[in-house]
């Protein structure tokens, strides 16, 4: 059975943990939760979001590397427009994840 993989694309989003819940909230309104049984990973691909540190605990204690941050860079390309590239850190997606 495939794993869960959370993705956080949202500015100022905010990701908690609530109970056995991982949850993303933006500007105090959750937007998404999902149980931490079987989550796989999470993804940040966005700037300005807030981890907490009872995240970070949940998926050290269970002996994962599930935190990924992306980091989206533009590089000039020829004829001075940009090129969007993905550069991902720590631990890669992986193929099969649920979303």
């Amino acid at each position: 059975m495939a794993g869960t993989e959370l993705v956080v694309e949202r500015a100022g989003a905010l990701i908690g943990k609530r109970s056995e819940l991982v949850r993303v909230s933006v500007r105090g309104e959750t937007v998404n939760e999902v149980p931490l049984y079987g989550l796989e990973q999470v993804l940040i691909a966005s700037e300005g979001v807030t981890l907490s540190s009872d995240v970070v605990r949940e998926c050290a204690e269970r002996g994962s590397d599930c935190l990924s941050v992306l980091v989206r860079r533009i590089l000039p390309a020829a004829g001075g427009t940009g090129v969007d590239q993905h550069h991902p850190h720590s631990a890669r997606a992986t193929p099969g994840l649920q979303r």
